[in-house]
């Protein structure tokens, strides 16, 4: 792809880096100390397009471009492949942390541990990957 023919996602781009701060917002609650309600109106309620947003840039990224539909499903595969392996190795990586924190025996049945791995992850931030599959 010459430098001519590529797309340019300035705007995008731009608020990838404001939703990539938002999620952080909701994972560490940066008002909380200030004002509950503007710490509230913050992350539970403005932060909260950040995921929606990353989900649909994907997915617009993903099946972006004129290519015929054989090459569209080729890329998605891949895209699929990537994502997987991603999660299967933070899924691994994670299992000593839950072994330390006792979720592990919450597990004791099959289907728990199936549903967590497909669903949810190991942890409970890998939902995510997952879901973008």
């Amino acid at each position: 792809m010459t430098t001519a023919s590529k797309k340019d996602y300035t705007g995008i781009d731009i608020f990838r880096v404001i939703a990539s701060l938002l999620v952080i917002a909701i994972h560490t609650s940066p008002l909380k100390d200030l004002s509950q309600t503007f710490d509230f109106i913050l992350t539970r309620v403005t932060a909260r397009i950040a995921v929606p947003f990353f989900l649909m840039t994907s997915g617009f990224f993903l099946f972006s471009g004129e290519e015929d539909s054989c090459f569209k499903f080729s890329k998605t595969m891949i895209f699929i492949k990537r994502t997987a392996v991603i999660y299967g190795i933070s899924t691994v990586l994670y299992l000593p942390i839950n072994a330390y924190a006792g979720t592990i025996r919450e597990w004791a049945y099959l289907p728990a541990l199936l549903k967590d791995i497909v669903l949810d992850g190991t942890f409970y931030h890998l939902w995510y990957l997952p879901a973008s599959i």
